[in-house]
């Protein structure tokens, strides 16, 4: 019969306790590592990529697509708009040009 640490058993034997160890000092290794700043960590972050990680930006970009999207509205729906106009202008006033 095999013994008990060829078993399937949660704690998966006597090896298995010392990897899940050096694992989580692993991790622990990395996470102090993240928390360290890096040369050049305040080059990258300062100037237009600050401000753009920065609640106004987004705002901005809020406004600026909203803009965007009326821009484009109206040029690509102007023709149509116009000659809608037109017709109406038409049936309510007969067919006399350059009244306007």
């Amino acid at each position: 019969m095999p013994s008990g640490a060829n078993k399937k058993t949660p704690g998966g034997g006597g090896k298995g306790k010392k990897q899940q160890d050096s694992k989580k000092q692993a991790l622990a290794n990395n996470q102090k590592d993240d928390k360290v700043k890096q040369p050049g960590d305040e080059d990258i972050n300062s100037g237009f990529g600050e401000y753009m990680r920065s609640s106004q930006a987004a705002e901005m970009m809020k406004l600026f697509v909203i803009a965007n999207t009326l821009v484009v509205f109206l040029t690509m729906a102007w023709p149509q708009m116009k000659h809608s106009f037109e017709i109406i202008q038409s049936l309510i006033y007969g067919d006399e040009d350059g009244e306007f």
